[in-house]
């Protein structure tokens, strides 16, 4: 993935099994490492990625589960790679990011008489400013269909059957867009130096509209470290971290609301640099 635009903008070091959090997931996006063929020239990066393509029995991305007109995907045509593109302007005190990507492949009976296309979009805005010893960077993010783009996805599933994030199919035989609208904000700096700080917050609003009923989804995620360098390289990093995964409410024919819990978290990240 691109990652000027998506990535690096917090140093939240909770993990959830994939090493630092970053709020990746969690409010930020992340799309794991693929191969890919990047041109870079100045502040603009373009690349052509291996596609995140799912299979339609897999309900972890794609699921024909749900209000389904009873046909059945056997074959996939990746016609286009994964296209994503980004710049970055920078300055003394500030920098800007921009971003966007597209996928885009098609499921096809195994009759060859149907077809339906699942299309993912992502798009990102984000910058930094400078002051003194401190910093704060702000970004929000949009994507459809991101669980099936190879986006990372922290959100709780709460009610059974149903997650908020997978894409399911319609009675139409088409998938119905999920849309996720995300933010990050980070403020922190060096207190002296040995010791500094990071206070930062993401929070990720899902929609999942079907025809017969649509499922919602909002969680907040907040933190605050001090890490410490004990000697060249060596960091310690005290944190605390607080998620909400908000409720998952099901509207529509079957309405259900269920609270999807909480998790907090209190540790000591260590690092060394070499």
């Amino acid at each position: 993935m691109v990652k000027a635009i998506w990535t690096w903008y917090s140093s939240q070091a909770v993990d959830f099994g994939g090493g630092d959090e970053g709020l990746l997931g969690l409010g930020l996006m992340y799309g794991s490492r693929k191969p890919m063929i990047q041109l870079k020239f100045g502040g603009f990066k373009l690349a052509l990625i291996e596609p995140n393509v799912v299979s339609a029995t897999n309900a972890a991305g794609v699921s024909s589960s749900v209000n389904t007109t009873g046909a059945t995907f056997a074959d996939t045509a990746v016609i286009l790679p994964k296209i994503e593109a980004s710049y970055r302007y920078s300055a003394d005190k500030f920098f800007f990011d921009l971003g966007a990507g597209f996928q885009t492949y098609n499921y096809t009976d195994a009759s060859d008489q149907n077809s339906t296309s699942l299309t993912s979009w992502v798009i990102g805005a984000g910058g930094g400013y400078n002051f003194g010893n401190g910093y704060v960077k702000l970004q929000l993010n949009y994507d459809t269909n991101g669980a099936t783009y190879g986006l990372s996805r922290n959100a709780a599933a709460a009610i059974p059957g149903f997650t908020v994030f997978t894409t399911y199919i319609d009675t139409d035989g088409n998938f119905a867009d999920v849309t996720r609208f995300g933010g990050a904000l980070v403020i922190g700096g060096q207190i002296n130096d040995l010791m500094g700080a990071e206070l930062g917050g993401g929070f990720q609003q899902f929609t999942n509209d079907l025809q017969l009923f649509d499922i919602e989804n909002t969680t907040y995620t907040l933190y605050l470290q001090f890490p410490f360098t004990v000697a060249d390289g060596v960091v310690l990093s005290p944190e605390v971290s607080y998620m909400d995964w908000g409720d998952v409410e099901i509207k529509g024919v079957g309405a259900a609301k269920a609270d999807a819990g909480t998790n907090a978290y209190v540790g000591l990240y260590s690092k060394i640099n070499f």
